[in-house]
């Protein structure tokens, strides 16, 4: 029986997130498992995460295996917030597990923030602070228990470009096509 892109879609997704995560120095839970001893559900390959991220489009696996060994995992509960805005950006993070929820401060209002986005598997957010490490543009925070996120330091990506040009000029050419995109987008429909 065919299926449609969302059946495949959800498919693909349950058997990703069956697999284990691993980067090529350490592993976090074991085959056959359910759950590891922490209680946490084991996470899928940090590398087939990182190859599905579309700034690192381009990337060889053993490219992605060089940003896997500089990521570090944090763990974050609902309604905690993973940055500020207005606050300097260093870091660029990377959605493993769970949602995120991207909110900007609303200036007519400052109790109520304007949800712009919710961000999931396979999604970042913070790539222009590799570039510029000016203000965050935008809040995010998490949307429940256990948003699994994947932080890429800002300085230790420096030294992967610079020991790997490639590296660097495959991300700030998928960054500068995304910014494209998003600037005709903007002109075209005036949003």
């Amino acid at each position: 029986m065919p299926r449609n892109s969302t059946g495949n879609i959800l498919s693909s997704y349950a058997a990703t997130a069956i697999r284990l995560f691993r980067t090529p120095d350490f592993t976090i839970g074991r085959r056959g498992q359910d759950r590891t001893e922490t209680g946490r559900r084991p996470h899928m390959d940090l590398l087939d995460v990182l190859a599905k991220v579309e700034l690192f489009e381009g990337l060889s696996r053993e490219d992605l295996a060089s940003l896997a060994r500089i990521c570090r995992p944090r763990t974050f509960r609902a309604g905690e917030v993973i940055t500020r805005q207005g606050e300097p950006g260093h870091d660029l993070f990377i959605v493993c597990e769970g949602l995120v929820e991207v909110v900007r401060d609303n200036p007519a209002d400052p109790s109520a923030p304007h949800a712009v986005v919710n961000l999931g598997r396979g999604q970042i957010f913070g790539e222009m602070s590799l570039v510029d490490r000016g203000p965050r543009s935008a809040s995010v925070r998490s949307v429940g228990d256990d948003s699994l996120v994947q932080v890429l330091d800002g300085d230790d990506f420096q030294k992967v470009c610079g020991d790997n040009l490639r590296v660097g000029y495959v991300v700030m050419r998928n960054m500068a096509a995304d910014l494209s995109f998003k600037l005709r987008h903007r002109h075209l429909t005036g949003r």
